[in-house]
């Protein structure tokens, strides 16, 4: 319970509403299929029943985790039919009688009761003061120029800077030449990672303790490529004392309209399930609070009102000189999140593959998801990279985790990503001619989860 922070995902819904709704469409309607198949059922897909086996346990144990097991204390089969009437009675709740029916009265009171039955400290006060809170309701993101687009991405909390300082380090590499190199490619991107993720460690927490102003610099990136030997891996780079960040996992939808609005909407209960359950209400209390560190004078220790560094980071590519929508995209996946998505913008960008190429293509990352992510963390090698690629890295001085048990391919982030047709998209390398324009959306879903592309 006591990793539990104060749940903002409904008040965010509808902060969203009131800045960018068109009007049109109100919570009842937006709550409608998510109503639908809390009532009539969905079925469990193959990914998500993995997860949920692996978590079988923990729900036995933890307070109202029995809520999301059947009679016999067992997790769904792959297929069975799953409702949440309790939740979809939630919702509609919300949309009849606004954002108080889940901050206050009974609702608030359940969640103040499971935080505080599995150890907790939340009131009724905290989820009123959040509520209520007058803190900016929506912020500029943070952003970077890359070749001829530019990236923006969450600022604080999030760990959005560990990515736009990974593509300003790589910036001064002919990427794009490498494209038949890959361990040239994947040693340069290992080493930004480490530099990147060292920084966010030490700088990543509350806006009103951090700052990334000098790490998503230009000059700080041309400072930290030359800490790059391209013929030997670093033996360390992150400075003594540094925190690792407990890993998390989340979930990312994606869309684009007929107008070319975009939305990347990231949730995630930090631990799949959380920390608790409102078992009278079908929901877990998220356990984001897990990222604080306990490092006195550290902009992330943890401390009252704070907001703990955040792994959640949708990102969206413009063109630096139209700003038009190139792609929206985002992961789940932690720490492997900035990880997952750097190799799909690296793919787009500098290796002409279209999104879905991008999605599908294996990844190497730093550290494993399994574990506390540290910058000096051993590498995890996908499932099907080329043994030759993983000696090749060895031979520069890179460290491969071989302990995995064939279950690395599903923790190698899940992106999602929808590119406009001027994109590129994968015709990056034809012959240079005018082409007609077109309103084509180029989507790619990430084959290692349940996820899928569709239209409407």
């Amino acid at each position: 319970g006591l990793q539990a922070t104060v749940p903002g995902a409904v008040k965010a819904w509808f902060e969203i509403i009131k800045h960018f709704g068109s009007g049109k469409l109100h919570m009842a309607d937006l709550f409608e299929a998510a109503i639908h198949y809390g009532e009539k059922g969905f079925p469990v897909g193959k990914w998500c029943t993995n997860e949920w086996a692996l978590r079988q346990s923990k729900l036995r144990n933890m307070h109202g985790g029995s809520t999301f097991l059947d009679r016999n204390g067992l997790v769904p089969v792959h297929g069975a039919v799953l409702r949440n009437v309790p939740l979809a009675g939630l919702l509609r709740r919300i949309a009849a009688e606004g954002i108080g029916a889940f901050y206050e009265g009974p609702v608030a009171q359940g969640i103040v009761n499971a935080v505080t039955s599995a150890g907790g400290i939340m009131t009724l006060v905290d989820l009123q003061s959040h509520m209520n809170s007058a803190e900016p309701e929506v912020l500029p993101p943070v952003s970077t120029a890359y070749r001829e687009t530019t990236v923006h991405t969450m600022p604080l909390p999030s760990q959005g800077a560990i990515l736009l300082e990974a593509l300003n380090i790589l910036e001064g590499y002919d990427i794009s030449s490498f494209k038949s190199k890959p361990t040239e490619f994947y040693h340069l991107m290992i080493e930004a990672l480490r530099l990147a993720f060292a920084d966010g460690l030490s700088v990543v927490a509350d806006p009103e303790y951090g700052s990334t102003d000098i790490m998503i610099s230009k000059e700080h990136a041309r400072q930290k490529r030359a800490f790059i030997d391209l013929q030997r891996a670093m033996t360390s780079c992150a400075p003594e004392g540094l925190p690792s960040l407990y890993q998390t996992g989340t979930v990312v939808a994606t869309a684009v309209d007929t107008q070319g609005n975009a939305c990347c909407l990231i949730g995630s209960t930090g631990f799949s399930f959380g920390c608790t359950v409102v078992s009278e209400y079908g929901f877990p209390v998220h356990a984001r609070g897990t990222a604080f560190n306990t490092l006195p004078g550290h902009p992330n220790c943890v401390g009252p009102r704070k907001k703990p560094y955040h792994t959640l980071m949708p990102v969206v590519i413009t063109d630096s000189s139209s700003e038009r929508l190139l792609a929206i995209m985002g992961s789940q996946g932690g720490s492997l999140t900035p990880q997952a998505l750097l190799q799909v913008i690296l793919s787009m960008v500098d290796h002409g593959l279209d999104p879905q190429e991008a999605v599908s293509k294996l990844r190497i990352q730093v550290g494993c998801i399994k574990v506390t992510l540290h910058p000096d963390d051993p590498l995890t090698a996908e499932e099907g990279i080329n043994p030759i690629l993983i000696e090749s890295l060895e031979s520069k001085g890179h460290r491969f985790r071989y302990d995995l048990n064939g279950a690395a391919g599903l923790y190698m982030g899940h992106v999602s990503v929808i590119a406009t047709d001027e994109c590129g998209n994968g015709r990056n390398n034809e012959q240079k001619r005018d082409r007609p324009t077109s309103s084509v959306l180029w989507c790619g879903s990430d084959p290692r989860c349940d996820g899928s592309a569709m239209t409407y």
